[in-house]
């Protein structure tokens, strides 16, 4: 067990966010959850408003978890960005304290924004379990649960075994993002260390993946924070509150924490 002490944490607001969509609860109080990444499971449990209980050893803290959640950014310092000069930013910001942007594997990344497209969270969730189960090699974790891990490049570079998985059109843009990852003529993984703006350009290249698509990827795997996808919840909050626009140039360099500020404000404003 390894327990993490940090300011703005929250598993909650971290699995409500719409970046990942291999957390699930394992309590009804939403304090607890079980997540795929990296080839591993853990169960993690909120314990505190800035501490949270890993069932993990410390090397794979280490090497994974730590990364993962983004401990080394201050998310306070972000947070006090959000509080200046901007009243539903600062509303949004106290709402949201707590989320941070997660650093996922980019191929995985790839792939699940892919099946996002005019989709909703529980049937991405559904999708993305029958693409691991079909695709992905089944595992036991220490404590004996069992799962899948995410497909490698190779194993969905063929279309037609994509069949039968509710893919619909989004079927031969996965199978070409997979040629793309398992030929390496773009080395995905490279694109952390590139610009943003490159980045995005490569990623646009890529059947089926337009800006959206493109700035969730450079956000919530390649750590780009000044991405700022909008959809149609942002665009909502774009259009009803900052005439049409929000104010990026302000939050340079954040930009996509303040989105994801934006993005838990809208949702839990209109349930």
């Amino acid at each position: 067990m390894v327990k993490i002490k940090a300011d703005n944490i929250n598993l909650q607001q971290i699995a409500e966010s719409g970046q990942a969509f291999r957390w699930n609860q394992l309590d009804e109080s939403g304090h607890s959850y079980s997540i795929v990444a990296y080839g591993k499971y853990l169960e993690a449990t909120q314990t505190g408003t800035k501490s949270v209980l890993l069932d993990c050893t410390e090397a794979d803290y280490l090497e994974t978890w730590e990364r993962y959640f983004d401990l080394r950014t201050d998310y306070e310092a972000i947070q006090l960005m959000a509080c200046q000069g901007d009243a539903r930013l600062y509303e949004a910001a106290i709402q949201g304290y707590g989320i941070r942007i997660l650093r996922q594997p980019v191929f995985e990344t790839i792939i699940t924004f892919l099946v996002s497209q005019n989709n909703n969270i529980p049937r991405i969730k559904a999708t993305i379990e029958k693409l691991c189960e079909r695709f992905g090699r089944k595992m036991t974790a220490p404590g004996g649960q069992q799962y899948y891990t995410f497909p490698e490049p190779e194993a969905l570079a063929d279309v037609d075994k994509l069949q039968g998985l509710g893919l619909g059109y989004r079927d031969k843009y996965i199978a070409a993002a997979a040629k793309i990852a398992a030929s390496g003529c773009i080395d995905i993984e490279r694109l952390e260390v590139e610009e943003y703006s490159t980045a995005k350009l490569i990623l646009t290249n890529f059947l089926g993946i337009g800006e959206k698509v493109a700035d969730c990827i450079c956000l919530f795997a390649l750590h780009k924070l000044e991405a700022f996808p909008v959809d149609t919840w942002v665009k909502k909050i774009e259009e009803r509150y900052y005439g049409g626009r929000f104010p990026q140039e302000k939050y340079a360099g954040y930009q996509g924490v303040m989105q994801q500020y934006l993005f838990a404000y809208i949702r839990n404003t209109e349930k």
